[in-house]
């Protein structure tokens, strides 16, 4: 079935099946990565090193902001050229994408490299935490021009129709990074720096495997050496697609670093006595941790629903569109409600899979059940997001993706602590959650209404 002339014949609930679980498993071992380099580092360094890795995270944001900006904007254009039976442009296209992923990562690195110790007192290192987050940030970061290339040729393997070897890429790396971790941290006891390393070979590793792909004569659209050139029309047509996840990772980044920053100063306040600003910000590091797992099955269903979607556009299988869109919205949906549930049931049970410090674990309890609440909102909210760029409608995606970060998240984290403290922190997310849902189904609505073209439901969508 890994071709992509099913995209416009199979019935909708077989090809998203089909997508979704390679594009779900590779994506939930991608987060793996983040989530096992925590738990080694919180069971075999301490906690300062966790709150030290935690700060760290919005600088490798910034890089992987890189990634889906040329991996997304890539793999939806490549994936409408494929419908329109252009293979040849998007093959070069392909070309144009490995280079400008590689100029756009080498450059943000340097940046960030040289200003990486101010960087990360601003984000919210203390004296005590800045070593850790300088030893693993020297080592992990360089290594993103592996991950990023890497993310941006998965996504279009994955949208030309071979989402089970996207999945492979994804297991493949996580799977050395996991067998490496204990092995540079306990045998050669490198402490955090060991963690950086065994995460940067895993990068390496995917890198070379996916490009490999791309080599390959039996592939639907394939890396050739004359086609590593720049095109400005190319790289327009990429970049105005891929700013939306551009800008969703770039603002989440930002926007963890204000909130680090009240963490720490309202974890310095805080009436309980054990609280600490390290500690409030080490706490942050698990929850994000729980909350990727299951944002990134979220991110697996809209991912399996960019090359359907993509593909039925550019045909003008409209029926074929608003049917996937539908069925991955309730699906993200019913895991934002699975999500929410076991955090609010089982705080302390998810904690302790993390750290074994029990007054880490204390404050974690209180955060995991506050901030996670709204997850089935976020689930409309992310599908909404794809569904505007796969179909190329850059605006409206971006604006989505504006919405939850920057346009309501960073108002409530503003106001909300000033009234609840500490609490208030934890609970800005899930009020910006909600809003950014209730635009998002505001959004679609509203396009769907205005469709020129009449939709008629396919015998072949159910």
């Amino acid at each position: 079935m890994e071709n992509a002339d099913i995209l416009g014949t199979a019935p909708i609930r077989k090809l998203l099946q089909f997508y979704a679980w390679p594009s779900v498993i590779g994506a939930v071992v991608n987060t793996l990565y983040n989530v096992v380099d925590r738990i080694y580092i919180a069971q075999g360094v301490n906690s300062l090193a966790l709150s030290g890795l935690s700060v760290t995270m919005p600088v490798m944001g910034v890089t992987q902001a890189v990634g889906t900006l040329v991996g997304m904007g890539a793999a939806s254009r490549i994936s409408i050229l494929l419908g329109q039976q252009r293979r040849e442009e998007g093959e070069k296209m392909l070309g144009s994408a490995f280079l400008l992923s590689l100029t756009i990562s080498s450059l943000v690195i340097v940046l960030l490299m040289m200003f990486a110790r101010p960087l990360l007192m601003q984000f919210g290192a203390s004296e005590a935490s800045l070593p850790y987050a300088l030893d693993y940030l020297n080592i992990v970061l360089p290594g993103n021009i592996f991950a990023n290339i890497t993310y941006s040729y998965n996504a279009v393997m994955r949208a030309t129709g071979y989402p089970k070897k996207a999945m492979k890429t994804m297991l493949i790396g996580a799977a050395l990074n996991f067998v490496l971790d204990p092995v540079f941290l306990f045998v050669f006891h490198m402490g955090i720096a060991g963690v950086a390393l065994a995460t940067v070979i895993s990068m390496f590793i995917g890198m070379i495997w996916v490009l490999h792909h791309f080599t390959r004569p039996d592939t639907n659209v394939k890396l050739r050496v004359r086609n590593f050139k720049f095109n400005w029309d190319y790289t327009l047509a990429i970049v105005s697609i891929g700013v939306a996840p551009f800008v969703t990772h770039l603002m989440a980044s930002i926007v963890n670093i204000y909130k680090n920053r009240l963490l720490y100063d309202y974890g310095m306040i805080s009436p309980i006595d054990f609280y600490s600003g390290d500690l409030a910000v080490a706490a942050n590091g698990v929850i994000q941790s729980v909350a990727m797992l299951t944002l990134m099955f979220m991110f697996g269903i809209s991912q399996a629903t960019q090359p359907i979607l993509g593909y039925n556009y550019g045909a003008g299988n409209l029926g074929r569109v608003r049917d996937t869109f539908r069925i991955a919205r309730k699906m993200n949906f019913l895991i934002g409600v699975f999500g929410a549930s076991v955090t609010l049931i089982w705080p302390e049970i998810v904690a302790r899979a993390f750290t074994s410090d029990p007054q880490l674990i204390a404050v974690c309890k209180v955060g995991l059940k506050i901030e996670l609440a709204a997850m089935w909102a976020v689930g409309i909210q992310l599908t909404g997001v794809q569904f505007f760029q796969s179909l190329g409608k850059a605006a409206r995606a971006l604006l989505l993706s504006f919405s939850r970060q920057l346009i309501f998240l960073v108002p409530a984290l503003a106001i909300l602590p000033r009234v609840m403290g500490l609490t208030g922190v934890w609970t800005a997310l899930p009020v910006a959650d909600v809003l950014s849902m209730i635009l998002c189904m505001t959004m679609t609505s509203s396009y769907f209404r205005k469709l020129a073209h009449p939709y008629r439901r396919s015998k072949r969508c159910a």
